[in-house]
């Protein structure tokens, strides 16, 4: 049977993409918000990095990595306020993807798998925290990162080599995720 002759993996497809797409459209549609200024300031390229830790402390809510990370894409991608959502936007998509192979790893059934990322990507908060310039959709990809090599090593039961590489991955997504919110470690 090909590909899209099954109207579910059509739709599939259609969802995926139309998820994508409402994450990067109109994202200069309104201006920057209070707290989606405090990140573009804190992440200004042209300062230095004790400095931006330092307007961190002085006016942000959360902890660095998150604004460290921004500093860095700023520094090689220009200084621009549409550049902050932009990041947003683009761990937004990525967290789709991995929220289907975490599904793939969870469910038995394909077709659910197919609805439940559907969901995902379609998911108006999601797609909104997709749209501002702000930590959440980092937070999102990280934790579903963490959650994704958890149930890997949950699964792999005849590894018993302590320190195997996913548990690694685990625990460098587990510290990222607990570094951008402290929330994460819930």
């Amino acid at each position: 049977m090909s590909w899209f002759k099954s109207p579910l993996k059509t739709f599939f497809l259609l969802f995926i993409l139309v998820g994508i797409v409402l994450r990067f459209y109109n994202l200069n549609y309104d201006n920057l918000w209070f707290d989606e200024i405090a990140s573009f300031w804190v992440s200004e390229p042209s300062i230095n990095f004790s400095e931006s830790i330092s307007r961190n402390i002085q006016i942000e809510g959360s902890l660095f990595i998150y604004n460290f990370i921004v500093y860095f894409l700023n520094n090689f991608l220009g200084y621009d306020p549409i550049n902050i959502r932009l990041y947003s936007a683009v761990f937004g998509t990525l967290s789709i993807i991995v929220f289907f192979f975490l599904c793939k790893n969870i469910l038995s059934s394909y077709n659910a798998c197919v609805v439940a990322t559907s969901l995902f990507s379609l998911n108006i908060f999601l797609i909104r925290y997709s749209q501002e310039g702000r930590m959440y959709s980092f937070l999102v990809l990280v934790s579903l990162l963490s959650i994704f090599f958890i149930i890997k090593i949950l699964n792999d039961k005849e590894n018993n080599n302590v320190f195997d590489k996913k548990l690694i991955f685990y625990f460098i997504f587990q510290t990222t995720a607990s570094l951008v919110s402290p929330f994460a470690i819930i």
